[in-house]
């Protein structure tokens, strides 16, 4: 652990020069799925995706059968998505 004597690390960047960007592309995406009929099929999408880097939200609708997810796309893809979905047992399509 860095000592900055009571310094905030905003000087302390300021004063070594330092640089730190923090980049967010956050987008929002909407699946359809299919092979999702209760309750525990909703908990196993939203679970698979939570647990990916870079989502921030997912939303399930069952009637629908769509899946709203928020993520980060600077961490997570479209494909990872399809994947974590997929591993479940469910058929994202398009």
């Amino acid at each position: 652990m860095w000592n900055t004597n009571g310094k905030s690390l905003k000087w302390l960047n300021q004063s070594l020069n330092i640089h730190i960007e923090e980049r967010l592309c956050i987008m929002q995406l909407t699946l359809e799925v299919n092979g999702m009929t209760c309750e525990h099929c909703e908990k196993s999408v939203k679970n698979a995706l939570g647990e990916l880097e870079g989502v921030h939200g997912v939303e399930v609708d069952l009637d629908s059968g769509k899946v709203d997810v928020t993520y980060d796309e600077a961490y997570v893809s479209k494909t990872l998505m399809k994947d974590a979905i997929e591993a479940q047992g469910y058929e994202p399509v398009g």
